[in-house]
């Protein structure tokens, strides 16, 4: 009981040690870049969400959407209903892997796969992806997918295929101050420097917290 007594109380002194820490320094205090406050974060996820939508509706001006599906396929007839919200500011392409349509005939143009699915590499339907008019392809998911996480993941591609930029990408993220990223700002000529030979780079602590502190506080 006493040593349980000894580890808990050591843990409390290092979980103070470490507020003291923490208060007041931009680089280790969350609050900087997630507001604590709940009226602060309600209004930067309103920030975050207008700035998506915002994102969404110039996206669709620039790609649509590739809906993969076959007949007998009870979860692409499952995600019809999603499917058609998104119309409502994509285009959206259903493309049929049987050429047939679905039981409920929900769309008016369905295109019979021509080997779009082989080549993107389709295994699970429904599949969705971003299509760009020059022929660029961005998955989206393979599988049944709610609209909050299709939109959220469209954003995402979006970004990794270049069709926004990571400024674009950044205001929907309810996040500040994302340019205090020590991963970013350290330099990686002291990094590399610091890094010991062979194939792990193992950078020593004490090293490692020297090139933090020259960069964080101008030493």
């Amino acid at each position: 009981m006493y040593l349980q007594r000894y580890a808990m109380d050591r843990s409390s002194q290092f979980a103070d040690v470490t507020q003291l820490a923490v208060v007041g320094d931009p680089w280790l205090d969350e609050s900087v870049r997630r507001p604590t406050a709940s009226f602060a974060s309600q209004d930067l996820d309103r920030q975050a969400g207008n700035a998506r939508n915002q994102l969404l509706s110039a996206l669709a001006e620039r790609v649509g959407i590739f809906f993969f599906y076959s007949s007998d396929c009870a979860m692409c007839e499952a995600q019809v209903p999603i499917m058609k919200m998104a119309q409502r500011d994509f285009k959206v392409v259903p493309i049929s892997l049987d050429g047939k349509d679905l039981p409920s005939a929900p769309f008016s143009d369905v295109k019979a796969d021509s080997g779009h699915a082989e080549m993107l590499g389709v295994e699970q339907l429904p599949a969705i992806y971003l299509a760009s008019p020059d022929g660029q392809f961005a998955p989206i998911a393979q599988g049944a997918i709610a609209l909050n996480e299709m939109r959220e993941r469209m954003i995402i591609a979006a970004r990794k295929a270049g069709w926004v930029t990571e400024e674009e990408f950044n205001k929907t993220r309810p996040i500040l101050n994302l340019e205090d990223n020590l991963s970013e700002v350290l330099p990686m000529d002291a990094l590399g420097s610091a890094a010991s030979e062979g194939e792990t780079n193992f950078i020593p602590p004490a090293e490692l917290l020297n090139i933090i502190n020259h960069t964080t506080q101008g030493n």
